[in-house]
C-alpha cells in the first residue's frame, strides 16, 4: 500500500474589466488591477 498526502487550496474566481485606446493600454489598465496574490488566467477582447 502507497499512502500520499497533499497540499490543496481553495480556488476563488473573479472577473474583472478594464478599457483603453488599445490592446496594450487596456491590457496594462486590466493588470493593474489584479489584487495582490492573484493571477490572471485569462485575458479576452472584449467586442
Amino acid at each position: 500500500m502507497i499512502k500520499v498526502a497533499g497540499v490543496i487550496r481553495p480556488v476563488e474566481k473573479k472577473d474583472i474589466r478594464a478599457e483603453g485606446n488599445n490592446y496594450e493600454d487596456a491590457r496594462e489598465a486590466l493588470q493593474a488591477k489584479i489584487p495582490e496574490g492573484w493571477a490572471p488566467q485569462q485575458i479576452l477582447v472584449e467586442r
